[in-house]
Order: structure tokens, then C-alpha cells, then sequence
């Protein structure tokens, strides 16, 4: 219940700060909201339990790389950001960059922010999938 509570009050502060707003948070309200999602997620929890068996996720292989990017806006069509992070085949960060950026949408955003990613994994344009020697472009 704590977690939501904290999740509770973090939405209402971004929601504040993106709307230049200052409403409070209402302390009943936010628990009564955690306790009705622990009531829903508990009966989730035992239906999973009983249909499907949890699935590892399978490590990188060696000499792999990783790379995760994320672009975002404050609205649609305002400036906004990228950012991303290459890891190795260990989850060691390689190389990550963060940028501002100029108007934009957001889906031209994540679009942006992973054309960045991989000029910066792939500097030349062309790479070479580890396992076969085919050519990635």
C-alpha cells in the first residue's frame, strides 16, 4: 500500500509541475485508491498463480550489447528530450547521451531518441549481427 501512496504522490507533483498547477494531495482519497488496487491486485495474483509459471528473462550473450532509449515531451508539439544508455552483455553502462530537443511530437520524440542510440552504436552505418556475420543496416 506504501508504494502506491508514494506512486500517488509523485503523479500529483509531475501533474503540478507540468501544468504550473499547486492543488494538494488529498490523504483519504490516496488511501482509499491503494486499497482498493491491493483488493484487485491480490485476486490478479492468485489467478497468475494458478495459469502460468514466471519466465526468466535470458542474459545477454557475450559480447553483446544492449540499447535502451527513451524520448520524451512536456505536451504535444514542446520541446522536449532523448536520452539512452548502451550496455554490454554484463548490464555495465558502455556509452549513454541526453539531449534537448526542439518542438516536436512525442512519437517523432522516441522516434529521434533511438535513431541517436544507434547512430552512436552503429557510427558507420552498418554492423554485423555476432552470432551468423549477416549484415545489420
Amino acid at each position: 500500500m506504501i508504494p502506491f501512496c508514494v506512486w500517488n504522490i509523485w503523479l500529483k507533483r509531475t501533474h503540478n509541475a507540468f501544468n504550473n498547477k499547486k492543488k494538494g494531495i488529498n490523504a483519504s482519497t490516496t488511501i482509499s485508491q491503494a486499497i482498493v488496487f491491493q483488493l484487485i491486485i491480490a485476486k490478479e495474483k492468485n489467478k497468475i498463480r494458478n495459469k502460468s509459471t514466471i519466465q526468466l528473462l535470458k542474459p545477454l550473450d557475450h559480447n553483446a550489447y544492449k540499447l535502451n532509449v527513451d524520448g520524451a515531451v512536456r505536451n504535444n508539439s514542446r520541446p522536449g528530450g532523448l536520452e539512452g544508455v548502451i550496455r554490454n552483455h554484463l548490464g555495465l553502462w558502455e556509452v549513454g547521451f541526453i539531449e534537448h530537443t526542439p518542438l516536436m511530437n512525442p512519437i517523432r520524440s522516441e522516434l529521434q531518441a533511438l535513431r541517436r542510440g544507434l547512430s552512436i552504436a552503429v557510427p558507420n552505418g552498418e554492423a554485423r549481427n555476432h552470432k551468423d556475420g549477416a549484415r545489420i543496416s
